[in-house]
């Protein structure tokens, strides 16, 4: 890293990064050019995508989220999502993957700056800027919600940056909500989402949507119009207990500049419950623009005194807000007064003109007389005139713009119920005319005899039923009524016929007048107690809902916790292993020079307690791992191992050199003087052996040291085979510590360990040597594969 290479494309020379992530590396389809920022979830690179040709912004995660898993998928997840919204206020997401290990998400490279650095600099914004920004930014919301249902949980001056254009772009979209933990118990100014502008929802942990962002928003907002934060305190705990509780100051009281309208849309953004915020970003949008625009009574000025919780729209004083709210369709004149649109004032002029004409042929051919019918509506007096300049709305809305009742209408109904008199009267007279003189007798002629007419039973009902309606009898005539349309449900002349459509007639408007109205009540009782129920069923599910997330919440903070404590239980038995591991190869190491010597100087006693100890030491390690347990038992067989073979060397070395009368009666064929002899062994006393020549009698004493290597080898061979033994010359070189590379191993144990013997023996001897002793160490042994380089 960092040295040059040739580039297998150009041939040319170039340095190669001297990090994974430094400048010129490359992640998948991008070139680090530099840092640009950091973050609580990883670096931010100026990177250049290379098969678009085009700058970018190249987030890496730590390595940390690296290895959660869920994490990764969710990061991906949120990712893609993302990446599917074009929006000129989104910052486009490009790609996101993983590269050898590393994380990354790639992004639109914006050539600006946060809007954090920009209330640094400027401390408050203007209000047309803050107006602006703020409605780019809700668009953006507007688009994430419908097209993804995206929620971006951290929305924050940090998170919109500020374009050359002076455009607003919305930053880390998808990315927020899997980071909303991961700075949990810091008291920084990051912790939870960013306690100074996080919504009562999310502290609480209720689910969220666009109105959560919404909050946000308006938090920012008061920011940027203010230069302060809606809610301060010592620490992120009282800050986000403020958001909870506390009442909002509104920004009108803080910088006296902000208009009212503005100052009251803040206030509705930040509404501690999300129903009673704008309930979606498009009517935010819509009103941001009205401002703007200047179409709030006053050119902007005077403020909207009703919040309208349904629909999230702002309402004027009197004026219904709903989808089609008056507020869209009423334009300020010049003195500030809301007239109706010009389709509306003509409309209500035509009417107007269309009813005086009917009124005055009315007049003319109904002559006002007195009479005692009450008229079925009495004139509001608290309504003006709609033919005057201005409209004025009482408090139903734009809906009563259809509910002026016009006098002919009252005339008519008059007109109507006055016919119906004087038909009754006039049937009631022919109907007792025709029963007075069915009572005179006939005079008696020679004609012949008419019979009497029939009596209409079924007219006569309805006479004397009607007769109850003329009396005011109302609810009896209603009564009545019912008992005849039950007894005789079908007329059978055409004069019956007549007779019950009159009836009905007058049933029906005393139905609708006194038994409608009690109906509808009573539905309308039902029907709100149906939506309380529902209410309290919804409020109900919603309760259990929240208690089953909870429970599950607890359960996966139990799980993780679990998984955390195992995790470090695994952890701390691997750094024990490693410990206890490192402690056992340590012990391994010392014990060939510090052996030798004990045993080379006859100190048996002092090398087994010197193995005793270690051993002791290891048998105290509180373990139960394998590896540990395993190599511990590999120490104690290698330790007793290493003892007997060290004692064998000076045992056979006192064999050959010390052995006193043990080997008595060896020939050895030597020369003595120049002549061939056989001499037998006497003795053997500190490498002097003293014998005797077999053909002449004659003691002769031979120095050990003085043979050469032909009449050595003989003398080893001869002692091995009297003695049954072998190895003899490799135990000889151990004790004298007279290493070489020609060494044989004489069994299974030395052919494993002698290299590791000789380089862990020079490695102690080294340490305790003067540095004379040290020179001589690498004259006598520095060539040898095991001596230390």
């Amino acid at each position: 890293m960092g040295f040059l290479v040739e580039c297998g494309h150009c041939n040319e020379e170039v340095i190669v990064p001297s990090s994974r992530l430094s400048a010129g590396s490359v992640i998948a389809d991008f070139v680090i050019l530099k840092e640009i920022g950091r973050g609580g979830m990883g670096v931010v690179y100026l990177a250049h995508q290379i098969s678009l040709d085009r700058p970018a912004a190249l987030k890496i995660l730590q390595d940390s989220f690296g290895m959660d898993a869920e994490f990764v998928v969710n990061f991906i997840k949120e990712a893609r999502l993302a990446a599917k919204l074009n929006h000129p206020h989104i910052v486009q997401a490009y790609a996101v993957g993983e590269d050898e290990g590393i994380f990354y998400f790639a992004m639109e490279y914006i050539d600006g700056e946060t809007m954090k650095q920009v209330l640094q600099r400027e401390k408050v914004i203007q209000v047309e800027q803050a107006v602006l920004l703020v409605q780019q930014v809700a668009e953006a919301l507007d688009c994430a919600w419908k097209e993804q249902k995206l929620v971006h949980r951290d929305i924050k001056p940090d998170n919109i940056m500020l374009t050359k254009k002076n455009q607003a772009k919305l930053a880390d979209l998808g990315l927020s909500m899997i980071a909303n933990d991961l700075n949990k118990d810091d008291d920084s100014d990051e912790v939870m989402g960013t306690p100074q502008y996080i919504s009562p929802e999310q502290l609480t942990g209720a689910p969220v949507d666009v109105r959560s962002d919404i909050y946000s928003l308006g938090a920012t907002f008061y920011q940027f119009v203010t230069g302060r934060f809606p809610f301060e305190g010592r620490n992120a705990t009282e800050i986000a207990r403020k958001h909870l509780d506390a009442t909002l100051v509104p920004p009108i009281q803080v910088n006296s500049q902000i208009p009212e309208v503005v100052s009251q849309i803040i206030c509705k953004m930040m509404k501690k419950n999300a129903n009673d915020r704008y309930q979606d970003a498009e009517t935010l949008v819509e009103d941001l623009r009205m401002f703007r625009r200047g179409k709030f009574p006053g050119g902007g000025q005077t403020p909207p005194s009703v919040f309208n919780t349904q629909t999230g729209g702002i309402s004027m004083t009197g004026i219904s807000t709903s989808s089609s709210s008056l507020l869209h369709r009423l334009q300020p004149t010049n003195s500030g007064k809301i007239e109706p649109p010009a389709y509306l004032k003509e409309k209500l002029r035509l009417k107007a003109e269309r009813e005086k004409e009917e009124n005055e042929s009315t007049d003319t051919k109904y002559p006002t007389t007195s009479t005692s019918i009450k008229p079925l509506f009495k004139p509001d007096d608290n309504i003006q005139t709609h033919t005057s300049n201005n409209l004025v709305l009482d408090a139903h809305g734009d809906e009563d713009l259809e509910d002026f009742k016009p006098r002919r209408k009252i005339r008519k109904i008059a007109l109507i119920i006055v016919c119906i008199i004087v038909i009754l009267a006039a049937t009631a007279f022919i109907v007792t005319y025709m029963m007075s003189n069915s009572t005179t007798p006939i005079p008696t002629t020679n004609k012949p005899a008419i019979a009497k007419p029939e009596v209409d039973l079924y007219s006569k009902n309805i006479t004397q039923i009607l007769k109850s309606a003329v009396a005011g009898q109302e609810q009896n005539f209603l009564k009545m009524a019912d008992d005849f349309l039950e007894k005789y449900p079908e007329p059978k002349t055409t004069v019956q016929q007549n007779n019950l459509k009159l009836l009905l007639k007058t049933y029906v408007e005393l139905d609708e007048k006194l038994r409608i109205p009690q109906k509808r009540e009573k539905a309308r009782a039902e029907h709100l107690e149906k939506i309380e129920a529902n209410r309290e069923h919804a409020a109900k599910t919603a309760e259990l809902k929240a208690k089953q997330e909870a429970e599950r919440r607890k359960i996966r903070q139990e799980e993780e916790e679990r998984r955390r404590i195992q995790a470090e239980a695994r952890k701390q038995e691997e750094m024990e292993r490693l410990r206890y591991i490192s402690q056992i190869q340590k012990y391994r190491k010392l014990l060939p020079y510090e052996l030798t010597q004990l045993i080379n100087n006859d100190n048996h006693a002092g090398a087994e307690k010197l193995r005793n100890e270690i051993i002791s030491t290891i048998d105290s390690f509180q373990t139960g791992n394998q590896d540990v347990l395993r190599k511990a038992s590999e120490f104690k067989s290698y330790s007793t191992n290493l003892i007997t073979e060290l004692k064998k060397a000076v045992e056979y070395h006192n064999l050959v050199y010390d052995s006193g009368t043990k080997l008595r009666g060896l020939q050895i064929e030597t020369r003595v003087n120049g002549k061939r002899a056989l001499l037998k062994v006497q003795e053997i006393r500190k490498g002097i052996i003293i014998s005797k020549d077999a053909i002449s009698g004659k003691s002769v004493d031979l120095k050990i040291s003085d043979m050469d290597e032909e009449l050595f080898s003989t003398l080893i061979n001869r002692i091995e085979r009297r003695a049954q033994v072998s190895g003899i010359l490799f135990y000889i070189d151990l004790h004298k510590e007279n290493f070489s590379d020609n060494m044989t191993p004489p069994n299974d144990f030395w052919k494993q360990e002698l290299n590791d013997f000789q380089r862990n023996y020079f490695i102690e001897r080294l340490k305790s040597s003067s540095s004379a002793e040290k020179t001589e160490l690498y004259n006598r042994f520095g060539k040898l594969k095991n001596f230390p380089k």
